[in-house]
């Protein structure tokens, strides 16, 4: 992946290049036959690190999927109230309420929700709240390991 920043006096853009691998499935080990894709999703996005926040716009995008991205837990929520999204992807340190809280608001609207949750900090009892989190990554991660781990998910329910 290649990042690339672009500032001016009056502007801040940040671009991620994406290898071809995680777009499109290529350059896997010939024992892995399995396709890990997410494709055709509403995703909404809860992230403050705007390199970050920006990538992942980028991968779920071009894979095509209809991707929402939000600095708040409280705007994520008001944006998943409206019935838009099947996956929601949080950093754990979000405005307004921790990404636990957000996921956990997430289910109780629709248990079937593909629930991420992505943390720079060490989570204790992260067990406890294994009914509201389908999957977690420590920072930093692997966007294929991201992709890949979201699949699983996806395959092993009827979302």
């Amino acid at each position: 992946m290649k990042i690339i920043e672009e500032e001016s006096a009056t502007s801040y853009s940040i671009r991620a290049v994406l290898p071809a691998s995680i777009v499109a499935g290529k350059g896997r080990k010939e024992s892995d036959t399995t396709e890990y894709r997410v494709r055709d999703r509403d995703i909404i996005i809860v992230e403050d690190e705007k390199a970050l926040k920006e990538i992942l716009f980028e991968l779920f995008d071009s894979m095509g999927n209809r991707v929402y991205v939000f600095e708040s837990g409280d705007e994520a929520l008001a944006e998943f109230k409206k019935g838009k999204a099947n996956i929601v992807i949080s950093d754990y340190g979000t405005k307004g309420m921790t990404g636990i809280e957000l996921l956990t608001r997430v289910k109780e609207l629709d248990e079937n929700a593909v629930t991420v949750l992505l943390s720079g900090w060490m989570i204790k009892d992260l067990k406890a709240y294994r009914n509201v989190v389908d999957l977690y990554l420590p920072k930093p991660f692997k966007l294929d390991v991201l992709i890949k781990e979201i699949s699983k998910v996806l395959i092993g329910s009827t979302r």
